[in-house]
């Protein structure tokens, strides 16, 4: 790749950490695709933003050639996911467990797939996981389901930085407990125009540090993790 501007897509972009990511990635003047189920249109250059749910069949492969179209090129996937506060794990139904399953772990495989095509053309690539859920502090004892999408979703980033690291194509993913405490949100001191908690700025910040070491792959940033 040369020294053109670079391409980000963001999933759930107004999910959790999504609209952060968004803005911090255009503070880093690249070129953003936002997509979200229901993305509210936003004024700026560099930002095309998609309504668009990932589940869908041929979703991934829509928001790839979108983004390919306009920008001709794909720098940084960003999975956002988001878990929200659930039931106990003896109170969860069979329901509760596929709906986990056709929600962040769904929307994961298809844009990934997709966009690796890309990055394994080009012999560059990072791929970034990022997952947030309600701090386990404020939501015990249901926090069960939201450990195993986030077990997933990390150990698949390891093991596809592994897979691809010779093709130069990094991997890497963010797990970050978001203290429902810290609200109301306010604007934080690096994104002033941004209004988010403080765990939620230390999530971009994360993520925005990952995708500018160009050395590290295979690595899961923790952001205020419960003491174990």
């Amino acid at each position: 790749m040369g020294a053109e501007q670079k391409v980000a897509i963001v999933t759930q972009a107004s999910e959790g950490a999504g609209p952060g990511l968004v803005h911090g990635f255009l503070r880093r003047n690249y070129r953003v695709v936002a997509v979200a189920p229901a993305w509210k249109a936003r004024a700026h250059s560099n930002l095309l933003g998609m309504s668009c749910d990932l589940r869908e069949p041929d979703a991934a492969a829509r928001v790839v050639d979108v983004a390919m179209s306009r920008y001709g090129r794909i720098d940084t996937l960003v999975n956002n996911a988001a878990a929200t506060a659930g039931k106990a794990f003896c109170d969860c139904t069979a329901d509760d467990w596929e709906a986990l399953s056709r929600t962040s772990l769904a929307e994961f495989f298809p844009i990934t797939q997709r966009a690796l095509e890309i990055m394994l053309r080009s012999e560059c690539g990072h791929v970034l996981t990022v997952f947030t859920a309600p701090h386990p502090a404020t939501v015990q004892p249901a926090f069960c389901l939201a450990e195993v999408t986030k077990g997933c979703l990390h150990a698949a980033a390891q093991a596809l930085a592994m897979e691809l690291g010779p093709q130069r194509i990094r991997v890497n993913g963010v797990a970050a407990y978001l203290d429902q405490a810290c609200r109301p949100e306010r604007p934080s001191r690096r994104f002033p125009s941004l209004a988010c908690t403080p765990d939620a700025a230390a999530v971009v910040e994360a993520a925005l540090y990952l995708d500018a070491a160009p050395f590290l792959t295979g690595e899961i940033v923790r952001v205020n993790h419960p003491v174990r």
